[in-house]
């Protein structure tokens, strides 16, 4: 990896209101964690997450980029005993 992207940080949000198994509350827009990219290229979120939606967007940037306000959104969910998360079956 080359060392310009040591200096990108992401932020990991929750795109909508959750709830955690503590029952504390997530808000929409709430930062969780903040994700730096090893020396693979690669980030690995350390939080104990619900399943829900959320999105990854960068927070900090080498001076060699620009800062990118584009989100990606993460729906983390439960999956199907077919295999297929999208089939429906499970959700009766």
């Amino acid at each position: 990896m080359n060392n310009e992207l040591s200096a990108v940080t992401f932020g990991f949000y929750a795109a909508e209101e959750l709830t955690a198994a503590d029952g504390s509350v997530i808000p929409a827009d709430g930062l969780i964690e903040i994700l730096s990219l090893d020396e693979n290229g690669k980030a690995v979120l350390k939080s104990d997450v619900p399943f829900g939606s959320y999105y990854v967007k960068e927070i900090s940037t080498d001076k060699h980029y620009v800062l990118s306000d584009k989100e990606y959104p993460v729906v983390f969910e439960y999956a199907c005993r077919s295999g297929n998360l999208r089939c429906g079956a499970c959700r009766q």
